[in-house]
């Protein structure tokens, strides 16, 4: 792939034992933006794909992302491949107030051993009330088309699970009550409106149905959670500097070694802003130079190719950096 721009080839590894995986990620291209990731199991069970081209439009009071690209996942135990696309995110109140955000549009989940497919709405939050904020609702689907199972919840607290009867009665009643309700009784919400008629994590929770199985949960909140965006453990330990003996098993392009990032992470605001102004300055330089010499830049871990089921283009891992050797990697830092 060509590049008319050097990009900070940020490449970064994760490893959990305690977790069972590692991970690699590589943006693989600058412009346009995309990120492709390789998760696996230490013990041969899993393999994860994904590939994010972010789409974005600003709407002047908030900015719509459209995450183009696609999920896959191997299950070699089972002898089964999932593949997915993205959910759009809405970004509120760029400009003004407290910034909230909503996943807006349809998955559609495909099975691609036996044709079974999951298709989950993510609502859009409505104009009268919060009720529908974060709602997400689909259901199974089998090769022929019948409905095996409903799903319903909320994407940042828990989803269930029930038979379709059950589900379907569920949703008879919730339409008579709305029909009943419609008569202007909530006040309507518009951004830029007071803070709290802003939709937030108070909205009602989920009523669980009979017949129903909880199959995910989100985990306990860490403490100050507000004050660290609300990322969870996990997240919180992307960036973490490890022992300086593990360090030196890292390539020289992982985010770790990024210098304006680790001052933002210290509070040295004025620090990261002339690191990254030097950065900035050494793409421009090496941009430059590679244009001269006719040089192209190209991902090192992945390759844009054909994906097997979907026949989509898909960035693939074509392996070796578990091998350690980072001599291919530039200097970037």
């Amino acid at each position: 792939m060509t590049s008319h721009h050097v990009k900070l080839n940020f490449v970064t590894l994760r490893f959990r034992p305690q977790h069972g995986f590692r991970i690699c990620i590589e943006q693989v291209s600058h412009h346009p933006p995309i990120s492709a990731i390789h998760a696996e199991s230490t013990t041969g069970l899993w393999r994860l794909n994904v590939a994010i081209h972010p789409k974005l439009s600003f709407w002047g009071k908030h900015i719509s992302v459209t995450p183009k690209g696609q999920v896959t996942v191997e299950l070699y135990s089972r002898k089964e491949i999932y593949t997915w696309n993205h959910a759009d995110v809405i970004i509120h109140n760029i400009i003004i107030g407290t910034i909230w955000i909503e996943r807006v549009g349809t998955i559609k989940i495909v099975n691609h051993s036996n044709k079974h497919k999951v298709q989950l709405n993510f609502k859009k939050c409505g104009w009268f009330g919060t009720a529908g904020l974060h709602r997400v609702e689909g259901c199974l689907t089998n090769n022929e088309k019948k409905k095996l199972v409903s799903l319903y919840g909320k994407w940042n607290q828990v989803l269930y699970s029930t038979d379709p009867q059950t589900y379907e009665l569920h949703l008879a009643n919730r339409q008579g009550e709305q029909a009943e309700e419609k008569n202007g009784k909530e006040e309507k919400w518009e951004e830029g409106d007071d803070e709290e008629k802003k939709p937030d994590e108070k909205c009602p929770e989920i009523t669980r149905l009979p017949n129903s199985t909880e199959l995910w949960l989100q985990e306990r909140r860490l403490e100050k959670t507000e004050e660290n965006y609300f990322f969870s453990h996990f997240t919180m330990l992307l960036n973490e500097q490890l022992s300086p003996e593990r360090m030196r098993t890292l390539p020289p392009t992982d985010c770790r070694f990024r210098p304006d990032m680790r001052y933002m992470e210290m509070g040295d605001l004025d620090g990261a802003t002339a690191a990254k102004s030097a950065l900035e300055e050494k793409q421009r330089e090496t941009t430059y130079r590679m244009k001269k010499s006719g040089e192209h830049w190209k991902p090192r871990w992945f390759k844009e190719c054909t994906h097997p089921q979907t026949g989509n283009s898909d960035w693939i891992y074509v392996g070796g950096y578990w091998d350690r050797n980072f001599t291919r990697c530039p200097d970037i830092f």
